[in-house]
């Protein structure tokens, strides 16, 4: 059986507004830091991909995402699981 981690990975999350918007909205420097949970793809130098499910018999991922590694902070085994 293959082995897949389960990872927490911290990320920071990108912001964009619609509309105008007002200096003081402009100039906020807030950093909204975002766990996401679920299965390791793969890391590499772009990405840190991710996915909830797996299907092992025809090797198809479900809500895959991926994060860009400039975004992420930490990432973190939380379990070592088999297919």
């Amino acid at each position: 059986m293959a082995k897949r981690k389960l990872v927490c990975i911290e990320w920071v999350d990108a912001e964009a507004a619609a509309g105008w918007v007002d200096d003081e909205a402009a100039d906020r420097t807030e950093v909204l830091v975002l766990r996401t949970y679920g299965l390791l793809v793969r890391k590499d130098k772009h990405f840190v991909v991710h996915a909830s499910t797996r299907d092992k018999i025809n090797k198809r991922w479900s809500e895959l995402g991926k994060i860009p590694l400039g975004m992420v902070r930490k990432v973190t085994v939380v379990a070592v699981v088999e297919e």
